[in-house]
């Protein structure tokens, strides 16, 4: 078995290893990869980066839940890890979520939430912020981690 066999990988997953690779040549092996859906959610990364940017523009987030029953009872919290190196120096990054039911969020829960970006500013910090009617809970995007 060549490295090639073992290294062609496709969005469904690797190529088996029984394909014959040294009969196929040309620009059409191997198969292209379909095209990349774009990304609706905007980066948490981004929102903490340059707020400015998104103030009062909808935005939609890909986040796991983090809920604390000292928040207020219409808000929950949701962050990714950011990795720089490796998951070592991973470090969370915020958003706040104000939800009419954030007291029924389950905790530790992959969500998809759509509304207006703003910052939530007290006397110590200001943080990023959305306002959302509707939370949906997903599965965990296939690279959960930002860079």
């Amino acid at each position: 078995a060549t490295l090639e066999k073992r290294a062609i990988q496709t969005q469904s997953g690797f190529v088996p290893h029984d394909i014959d690779t040294e009969s196929q040549t040309g620009d059409d092996y191997p198969p292209p990869l379909p095209p990349k859906k774009a990304a609706t959610d905007t980066p948490l990364t981004k929102l903490a980066a340059t707020p400015e940017e998104y103030l009062g523009k909808e935005v939609e987030i890909v986040c796991k839940t983090f809920v604390n029953a000292r928040l207020p009872a219409d808000l929950f919290m949701c962050y990714r890890y950011q990795i720089t190196c490796c998951a070592a120096d991973a470090m969370p990054v915020f958003v706040f979520v104000k939800y009419p039911e954030a007291q029924a969020i389950k905790n530790d829960q992959w969500i998809r939430a759509k509304g207006p970006f703003s910052l939530i500013e007290n006397e110590k910090i200001t943080v990023p912020s959305i306002t959302t009617e509707a939370v949906e809970y997903i599965d965990e995007p296939p690279f959960p981690f930002l860079f």
